[in-house]
């Protein structure tokens, strides 16, 4: 009996002891456990918010059980995925590029049996479609020959800089994180605690908590080793700004290791120039708990300077206050040398533009003063040479000079297009009306040569396209002109065709698709020379230069002006069996009551005589004033002529002149200042001013500046235009027709009484009145198109040449800039209907 009491005594003692030991075990452990999680935790958050702030992601995969670890921010890089059943070669190959694929598989492959670090850049494709770029760093831990672990990170390098809010909502989910982890740390505790009550369910908890801190431990080390292979520069400082971590990168970027710059401000690294200045702000920026971000200098420990792209960010402790500043860098230098390699080159290209136009501008100038005369006198002398011979002689002369300027005007063409400079002027144009002025002018070459020259347009075209009428004229010039040099026999084809859109139903207003197509039966042309065809000064080998002529520009002026018209051209040819050139317009508008520009016949001197007037003609060149006078003495216009603008300004105080033609580039005071000179006095300001001059590549303040003038000529001038100009100012008479009718007065506005048809004073008051109510006040350019087009058009079918000769006016205004003049001609229209309609026909 007392030796079983001794025995249950010394059991009871034993299970005593063994309960106290395990109990002192455990409080050991919870004691450990509570001083690890601590450390970690700040550990954590430290190197979470750098890996974040560098937007870096990693991942950690084991091929041997298939466990795959991916951090958040490989989401951010690549994208929502399934992860489930994908390893990590496939994960990534499944958003990498397509281009990219077979060298990313080849180095991952490479990982997989050498321990080495793998390092590529490659693109992918996000989810959303957009082009990302990103860099790829892995390694893997080899053993026994086989990878049981492998280890990357990734960086997008697509934007080196990372904003504000980025970084902001990358510090609030690790301080969510790190959250998470202190609650489960808190669970763990009182896990711990609770293990006293069952001793084997204390053990299994306590158990638990070590393995999450292991796990946490291992994440921290991961954030670690990212956050060290950046290829971004970090530093971390204290809230004074003195150093506490920098990476590798950062010491190869400054030069100094993290022994020499920790504990120092980073203002060691900065220059002079921008110590003072942007620190300063810097600072001020960060202590009001935002982040900052921008471009500066710093300099090398070797001393040279380097830029950096920064972004520097506030970290915040649990009770929102700044504890800390992170900074995350790129090196940008290359990138600022290459944006002023760039910035360089694009003023040496602009200074060779601005060279060449003003060579341009000079050339033109110089030449066309020159055949102003050469081409004048050659009119003259058409009037008054009887001689067969000579005539033959002076039309031979004609041809060269026009010739001459017409590469003149190639060239220019195409220098004004490369420039930028060739503006398109769109409006409503009569196309059958264009075209028959195209076989017009190419009617006695064609039947020189024998050549059939045909315009076919199908029954439905409209009667009016809107397009740049003189642009299109000059592409189909070129294009005919081309098939009749190129063409000995047969025919050239012009083919219009026309597609409505299946929404417009060929309604009236509606856009359509507009094909012409150039065909010659020619020599054609290779298919080597199709290819460059349309570049400038090319022309194909083999063929007789002597016999065809031109200089190569043509067709690279036409491509040029099909391309500002919206449109494309193409060819097709062979050689030997002609070409064909196809121009396609998309979306052209269309109508069929517009009132398109007229076609009006040019006037020569024969055809009109002046009324009694006095012109004054200024130009320092001699010849221009002889050239012009003897013209205007032809047509009975009483001349005189000054050198330059103080000789004008001082005959014009001593007679005014009914009119002034001035040249604009003169020694002295210019066209310009004299044109100013005479608006600024009231003894002069009525007189109309006409400017001439032999420039064409003006910049915009010059065409301003002669949008001011009456009315502008371009040198050589033209009798057509020269007697145009001179019909808006001068009083004239049309001389007898060939057919020996006599022309009606068009000038005087107070002449004999006129009849008109009912039908016409029905237009004028209804129609025309309307429009005019619309433009009395303000003038939009299409409505005073249209209301001078309507006074033509009803002054001509209804035979009133002072209301034909009225619109043409206002016309003409319109196109010269003559808005003074313009407006002034508007406001007489009541005046005008009201003598128009005095007396009515009711035939």
């Amino acid at each position: 009996m007392m030796m079983t009491v001794e025995v249950l005594l010394y059991l009871t003692i034993s299970l005593t002891l063994g309960l106290l030991v395990l109990f002192i075990v455990q409080r050991r452990t919870i004691s450990r456990i509570s001083r690890e999680t601590d450390s970690l935790r700040v550990n954590e958050t430290q190197f979470r918010e750098a890996a974040t702030l560098a937007r870096l992601g990693y991942w950690e995969y084991n091929p041997q059980k298939g466990d795959l670890y991916i951090s958040d921010e490989i989401f951010s890089i690549y994208g929502p995925f399934p992860v489930k059943n994908l390893n990590i070669g496939r994960l990534i190959l499944r958003h990498t590029h397509a281009d990219d694929r077979k060298n990313l598989l080849l180095s991952y492959r490479k990982v997989l049996s050498d321990a080495g670090i793998q390092k590529i850049d490659h693109r992918i494709v996000s989810p959303d479609g957009k082009l990302k770029y990103i860099r790829h760093i892995f390694k893997s831990q080899i053993q026994n020959g086989r990878a049981v672990r492998l280890f990357g990170i990734v960086i997008d390098i697509t934007d080196q800089k990372s904003s504000f809010e980025e970084a902001l909502n990358t510090r609030l989910n690790l301080e969510k994180l790190v959250d998470s982890r202190t609650q489960d740390l808190e669970n763990s505790r009182k896990a711990a605690i609770n293990l006293l009550l069952d001793a084997n369910e204390q053990r299994e908890r306590a158990e638990n908590a070590l393995r999450q801190l292991e796990e946490s431990h291992s994440e921290i080390l991961k954030l670690s080793q990212a956050v060290e292979q950046s290829l971004a520069a970090v530093a971390i400082t204290n809230f004074e700004g003195e150093v506490e971590y920098v990476n590798h990168t950062f010491e190869e970027y400054s030069g100094y290791l993290k022994d020499e710059i920790l504990g120092y401000k980073l203002d060691l690294i900065s220059t002079d120039e921008s110590a003072e200045g942007i620190y300063n702000q810097i600072w001020n920026v960060l202590r009001n708990g935002e982040s900052w971000k921008g471009e500066f200098h710093n300099r090398h420990k070797s001393g040279r300077l380097y830029w950096e792209s920064v972004v520097i960010s506030p970290i915040f402790n649990e009770k929102k206050e700044i504890v800390h500043f992170v900074k995350v860098s790129q090196d940008i230098t290359s990138r600022k040398k290459l944006e002023k390699d760039l910035i360089e080159a694009r003023d040496k290209a602009d200074q060779a533009t601005r060279a060449k136009s003003e060579f341009l501008a000079n050339v033109s100038h110089e030449i066309r003063t020159p055949m102003n005369a050469i081409l004048g006198f050659a009119d003259l002398l058409t009037y008054t040479l009887k001689d067969n011979k000579s005539l033959d002689y002076l039309n031979s002369l004609k041809i060269s000079g026009k010739n001459l300027l017409s590469l003149i005007n190639d060239i220019l063409d195409l220098s004004k297009v490369e420039a930028g400079m060739l503006k398109i002027s769109r409006d409503y144009v009569n196309y059958r009306q264009l075209l028959k002025e195209i076989e017009q002018i190419f009617y006695f070459k064609t039947a020189e040569k024998g050549l059939r020259l045909n315009f076919n347009l199908p029954a439905n075209f409209p009667n009016y396209i809107y397009v740049d009428e003189t642009r299109l004229r000059q592409v189909l010039l070129n294009l005919v002109s081309n098939a009749v040099k190129y063409t000995d026999t047969g025919t050239i084809q012009v083919d219009t065709e026309i597609s409505y859109p299946s929404s417009t139903n060929n309604n009236e207003n509606a856009k359509i698709d507009l094909i012409i197509r150039v065909s010659d039966t020619g020599i054609g042309i290779s298919e080597t020379f199709q290819k460059i065809i349309f570049q400038s000064f090319t022309q194909e080998e083999g063929h007789d230069r002597r016999k065809h002529g031109g200089t190569g520009l043509g067709l690279a002026i036409t491509k040029k002006l099909v391309e500002l018209l919206d449109g494309d051209i193409s060819l097709v040819s062979q050689p030997g069996n002609g070409s064909t050139f196809i121009l396609h317009f998309r979306g052209v508008s269309v109508s069929n009551d517009q009132y398109a520009k007229p076609l009006h016949s040019s006037l020569n001197w024969q055809d009109i005589r002046f009324g009694r007037s006095r012109v004054m003609i200024v130009d320092d060149v001699e010849d221009n004033l002889k050239f012009l006078g003897q013209m205007l003495e032809y047509a009975g216009i009483q001349t005189v002529t000054a050198n330059n603008g103080e000789q004008a300004i001082e005959m014009i105080n001593q007679e005014l002149p009914d009119l002034v033609i001035t040249d604009i580039r003169m020694p002295g005071m210019d066209g310009f200042e004299l044109f100013g000179r005479l608006r600024q006095s009231d003894h002069t300001a009525r007189i109309p001013v006409i400017a001439s001059s032999a420039s064409v590549l003006n910049d915009d303040s010059t065409e301003e500046w002669l949008s001011r003038f009456d009315g502008y000529l371009l040198k050589p001038i033209q009798a057509s235009e020269l007697i145009e100009n001179l019909m808006r100012f001068l009083p004239y008479q049309l001389n007898a027709t060939e057919t020996g009718h006599p022309a009606s007065p068009k000038k005087s506005m107070e002449s004999g009484q006129i009849t008109v048809p009912q039908e016409a004073s029905q237009i004028l008051n209804e129609i025309a009145m309307d429009l005019w109510k619309q433009i009395r006040e303000r003038q939009p350019i299409k409505k005073v198109e249209e209301f001078g087009n309507l006074l033509v058009d009803t002054g001509q079918k209804y035979d009133i040449e002072k209301l034909v000769s009225y619109g043409n006016e206002i016309l003409q205004s319109r196109r010269s800039f003559n808005i003074e003049g313009m407006v002034r001609l508007i406001r007489e229209f009541p005046d005008l209907v009201g003598q128009l309609t005095k007396s009515v026909s009711h035939e």
